[in-house]
């Protein structure tokens, strides 16, 4: 699992209005086919209760080619096998 937040306040709606909140985003799974890379996670908010208010349920997908395109155009040759950020920390 995969978490990430924005660095800033962003408004989100909350019934007639909108709120200002730092939005997560969790990413749970992704996974590779033959031609696609597919992404499924969701997005939330705490409230002032600190309770977890959801916002939206994502699913995405990317053809394995694009990636392929960055990993030959701008990665370059991978300088560990063990740990992926060993190899982006040098981009």
């Amino acid at each position: 699992m995969l978490k990430l937040r924005t660095k800033e306040v962003k408004q989100v709606p909350f019934g007639r209005i909108f709120k200002d909140v730092i939005v997560h985003l969790v990413i749970d799974s992704v996974f590779v086919t033959k031609n696609n890379v597919i992404g499924k996670g969701y997005y939330y908010y705490y409230d002032e209760n600190n309770a977890v208010v959801k916002l939206d349920t994502i699913e995405t997908f990317t053809e394995l080619a694009l990636f392929e395109q960055i990993e030959n155009n701008f990665l370059g040759t991978l300088l560990s096998t063990q740990n992926v950020f060993d190899n982006v920390s040098n981009v």
